[in-house]
């Protein structure tokens, strides 16, 4: 029901936390001194710095996700999308934009029309829910603001056309967060990108901080 739905983009927001968090550890791994030297952080950075991530590190990470370098209150606002809006950003969900499918839906890489690149994950509901309620869950799920997940920026409820009121496909849009697939920088079989253990030991705690603010709130 919609506990499961809960369950599905809660899972959905971990996964990609393992990946926000992996890449803030190859950006550790490959720091470069002359830009640290040079680079001069903007104000809002300087005013918002997540406790936990060094001022350095956040002028090197270009992978980060934004809402770790700009701290909670930094984040960008959770909107409602138009699927038209959707349509524009994936070329009305074309093959060169899918980055893959897994149990909980067909994932997308879209382009909004202010050049901000998102994720957008189309979820096909086993039944019809009331819009009424899947909005109310989504609005819960727009409160989690974490230096650890990777940033919710709005949804869709798309109800085929037919009946306003009830919905069978919902459309979450996150932050997209480039550098590949996160399993590659695991696996020792691609040595030239797998992290030492210590980093991703620091990977754990980063997730097990994710883990446990879901939780606790």
């Amino acid at each position: 029901g919609i506990g499961v739905l809960v369950g599905v983009i809660g899972g959905t927001v971990i996964v990609l936390v393992l990946l926000a968090v992996g890449l803030l550890i190859l950006c550790r791994r490959y720091p470069s001194r002359g830009a640290l030297e040079q680079h001069t952080l903007p104000r809002v950075v300087q005013d918002n710095t997540t406790a936990g991530i060094s001022p350095e590190l956040l002028a090197n990470a270009r992978l980060i996700s934004q809402s770790a370098k700009l701290g909670t209150q930094g984040a960008p606002v959770y909107r409602l999308f138009s699927l038209e809006e959707l349509e524009d950003a994936t070329n009305k969900f074309d093959q060169s934009t899918f980055l893959g499918e897994g149990s909980i839906g067909k994932l997308y890489k879209g382009r909004l029309e202010n050049g901000t690149y998102v994720a957008i994950r189309s979820l096909t509901l086993c039944r019809k829910y009331s819009v009424r309620n899947l909005k109310l869950r989504l609005d819960l799920l727009s409160k989690l603001r974490h230096p650890h997940l990777v940033g919710l920026l709005g949804h869709c409820i798309d109800g085929g056309g037919q009946d306003d009121s009830t919905a069978n496909i919902v459309f979450i849009i996150y932050e997209y967060v480039p550098n590949g697939n996160f399993r590659t920088h695991l696996s020792e079989n691609c040595p030239e990108k797998a992290l030492k253990w210590s980093e991703r030991l620091s990977i754990l705690i980063g997730v097990a901080k994710a883990v446990h603010f879901l939780h606790t709130g």
